[in-house]
């Protein structure tokens, strides 16, 4: 936990000593000094201080769900809603190592338990669990759901499941998975019992969506008003879009970007978040089927998670791919895959190897954070 915590620590105070300001700072409609708030957390700075905003036209805000900045506003009796932000999101992911941590002890063993969350403390991408996003929440969720399950406390961990999807569309990932789980580990009951025990789990892993879709309905009387906020961000016309997205071709193309900046000597651009991003999506999802074949103790039904995540974002805009750059940051949850790489035999043989990773993961992580405070897009 010191060592998630030491990481999480020079992730601060690298945002804290980048430039106060960055070039697109000026034009900005609003402004934080805080450098780990930028970007989205825009929306979800007004989410906490306004709310929704009331109709006919639907604000783009409803593009983001309500439980990471709800969380927020109970702390800004004493501290401003951008401090909010990111101290909800710190607590969150600390709160998280620690289910991490003691899931993967009960798995594989402390050793590995260990690795794994040293492995995903340090993931490049991780440097969202810091800011003002909803990833430190969600990691918490997941986190927990996970741990749940592995203790049979399957309902608990729906309820996990639920609040995740109150935090994010990506939720339904995890509540997918809850109810896969509790399919296979109820084959022993008789057939009416275990539709009715999935009945159950299903309705409360995504009471969270649920409600919130509810009260959209009821805020904006349209039932699509979610969906409807998407027009938000419009994708572009491509050609032949049934086979970029059958082949994965988006993300192929944009994976070999590193080696391609690294022969050609762009090295400004090969040291973007940008550029990074797709290959690190690729090794998360690589890694997931690899797990698929050869689970070792991580059940392949937690194999699923990743690639459900992927899915959830790859599907409604499988064309141009607007969310390549954002897949990473969505893996940050990939726990059972940093459990299955922390199980790998040369990482455990060769602690110098590890470490080294660790330390270069953690290097990247701080490139996203001056990139991410100097209002460059990490994702």
């Amino acid at each position: 936990m010191a060592g998630f915590a030491c990481i999480r620590a020079i992730v601060l105070l690298t945002a804290l000593w980048a430039a106060p300001d960055g070039p697109d700072a000026g034009s900005m409609p609003w402004w934080s000094e805080v450098p780990l708030v930028r970007w989205d957390s825009a929306y979800y700075l007004e989410i906490l201080r306004v709310g929704y905003r009331p109709g006919p036209t639907i604000p783009h805000t409803v593009a983001f769900f309500p439980l990471y900045p709800l969380s927020a506003r109970v702390l800004t009796h004493w501290l401003s809603p951008d401090v909010a932000l990111v101290v909800v999101s710190h607590v969150a992911a600390l709160l998280g190592a620690c289910f991490l941590y003691d899931w993967g002890r009960r798995l594989a063993g402390p050793r590995v338990a260990l690795a794994a969350t040293l492995l995903a403390g340090s993931y490049p991408p991780a440097m969202f669990l810091s800011a003002g996003y909803t990833e430190g929440l969600f990691f918490l969720e997941v986190a927990a759901a996970l741990w749940l399950l592995s203790r049979g406390e399957t309902l608990l961990a729906a309820c996990a499941a639920g609040l995740a999807t109150a935090t994010r569309p990506t939720g339904l990932a995890l509540a997918l998975v809850v109810c896969l789980w509790v399919w296979g580990r109820e084959g022993s009951r008789r057939r009416a019992a275990r539709w009715l025990r999935l009945l159950l789990v299903g309705c409360v892993s995504i009471g969270g969506f649920l409600a919130y879709q509810a009260y959209l309905w009821g805020r904006y009387d349209r039932h699509d008003a979610f969906f409807a906020a998407q027009e938000y961000w419009p994708a572009k016309e491509v050609s032949h879009p049934w086979l970029r997205m059958l082949t994965l071709q988006p993300v192929l193309e944009n994976s070999i970007r590193p080696i391609k900046y690294a022969f050609r000597g762009d090295f400004d651009r090969l040291a973007e978040p940008r550029t990074w991003n797709p290959l690190l999506l690729l090794l998360v999802l690589g890694t997931a089927v690899a797990g698929l074949i050869r689970p070792g103790k991580v059940p392949r039904v937690l194999l699923l998670l990743p690639l459900a995540i992927f899915l959830a974002a790859y599907v409604p805009d499988p064309w141009t791919m607007n969310r390549l750059n954002s897949m990473a940051r969505y893996q940050v949850v990939a726990l059972p895959c940093f459990l299955l790489l922390a199980g790998w035999r040369p990482l455990q043989e060769r602690r110098v190897v590890f470490y080294g990773l660790v330390g270069l993961q953690v290097f990247l992580q701080c490139i996203y954070a001056r990139a991410f405070a100097n209002w460059q897009w990490a994702g």
